[in-house]
């Protein structure tokens, strides 16, 4: 797990949380995703209304607890790797699977 705060705006977040994990290539990589940003919020006109009546753009929390679809499917070709470098038939799950009827 890798957080990260800066004191500068920079970026579009202001905070972030990767679950990282080692290849077979020895490199890092993301799969899941949590940030706190600002930016997006005045882009999209995103408003709310405080108790005070004054109107606000609130923090958007961004969250991706499984990254995006092709850092799930990373995972499972590297998962199949190291089972192929294991000796064992590298497969991926059956839920992958696709049937042709007909």
């Amino acid at each position: 797990m890798l957080a990260e705060v800066w004191n500068e705006r920079f970026f579009y977040f202001a905070l972030k949380w990767d679950l990282n994990f080692v290849d077979n290539q020895d490199k890092a990589a993301a799969s899941a995703r949590i940030r706190l940003t600002w930016r997006t919020r005045s882009a999209m006109n995103i408003t709310f209304v405080d108790e005070k009546g004054e109107k606000q753009n609130p923090l958007i929390l961004h969250c991706s607890p499984s990254g995006a679809i092709e850092r799930d499917i990373y995972a499972l070709l590297e998962k199949a790797y190291r089972e192929q470098l294991a000796g064992k038939a590298p497969m991926l799950p059956l839920w992958l699977h696709q049937r042709k009827f007909g």
